[in-house]
């Protein structure tokens, strides 16, 4: 383990001073907003994982603390973009990303092909059949335009090369070079279209049927990214009534992830770091207590699970993961 960070000083009883010694720690400028697949976030979890050896609590892995979790990163060379074509028009013309449009990718980072763009202004404008050569162009309201498509057996818009939103009283702002993209890497890519929001000027030309193709383009090298949960385990020994209750198990839990930095060029005396007391340096604090004070007791009657998961941030990740391989 990481022996430079100091634990506060061993107390069975749950303690003030213990607890804000955890919080400052987790939610210091020094962690950087504890982002997923991060040297910081590694180090969180070496002091969690000394908190919980010292407290008594057996590893939860074996005769490790560490359960890995497999997630894959996508670094990308530059800003994604979207290249579109009007009416009788040979060049393309090409959107600035953040600026006239967004994109929320759904699967594995992948550019489309030219696709051929359909307006959905109402029901009944939705395509009978699936084809992944069109871009669906729908209205701003998510939960209107995807009920539309789960309505007809397109959910999520299965089958489309891409949805697109349209918002044009809405402009955004120079993002820069994306974040790299965190995806799970023990479940099957997902084959659901990229959604895209297209804002302002362009997306009055995508709603008025001025653009009749588009195409989303990117370019990254993927890679695997280490990640581990924290999970340490006090064994129960029944009750002389009920000796079964050994193997009931209570899991209590949090998750130390945050957020990280801000994303795109910070303007001078922006703080850019997003340091996540409350979600959750709190809650990991709250638990590594808990954990050296029933450590620090009699033997309990069900078997306590300390959860601390990895990448909630990313979409509950660690959790999820130790919900399919549990201890």
């Amino acid at each position: 383990f990481l022996a430079q960070d100091p634990l506060p000083k061993a107390d069975p009883e749950v303690s003030r001073s213990s607890l804000r010694h955890h919080l400052e720690f987790l939610a210091s400028d020094e962690l950087k907003g504890r982002g997923t697949a991060t040297p910081e976030s590694a180090r969180v979890s070496a002091y969690i994982a000394r908190s919980l050896e010292r407290s008594g609590v057996q590893p939860g892995q074996g005769k490790s603390y560490f359960q890995s979790v497999p997630l894959l990163t996508t670094s990308f060379d530059g800003p994604h973009r979207l290249s579109v074509w009007g009416a009788g028009k040979g060049e393309a013309h090409t959107l600035e990303e953040g600026v006239e449009f967004s994109v929320s990718i759904q699967g594995a980072p992948n550019s489309t092909a030219v696709l051929r763009t359909v307006v959905v202004e109402n029901e009944e404008d939705l395509p009978s059949e699936a084809d992944p050569n069109v871009a669906l162009v729908m209205h701003s309201s998510r939960r209107k335009s995807f009920g539309w498509l789960e309505d007809h057996g397109f959910k999520d818009g299965v089958g489309f090369g891409l949805i697109v939103r349209v918002r044009p009283t809405r402009t955004g702002q120079s993002r820069g070079l994306p974040r790299p993209r965190v995806e799970r890497a023990w479940l099957a890519a997902e084959d659901k279209p990229d959604v895209l929001t297209v804002m302002g000027e362009a997306a009055v030309d995508l709603w008025g049927g001025k653009v009749e193709r588009l195409q989303l383009s990117m370019s990254g090298e993927r890679r695997a990214t280490p990640e581990r949960n924290v999970v340490g385990v006090l064994k129960g020994v029944g009750t002389p009534g009920r000796p079964d209750l050994k193997d009931e198990v209570i899991v209590l839990s949090a998750h130390f992830d945050h957020v990280g930095l801000l994303s795109g060029e910070a303007e001078e005396g922006v703080d850019v770091i997003r340091n996540g007391a409350d979600d959750d340096a709190s809650g990991c604090a709250v638990l590594m207590e808990l954990a050296e004070a029933l450590g620090s007791g009699p033997p309990p009657a069900r078997t306590v699970v300390f959860l601390f998961c990895a990448a909630e941030e990313m979409g509950m990740w660690g959790t999820y993961y130790y919900a399919d391989n549990p201890s």
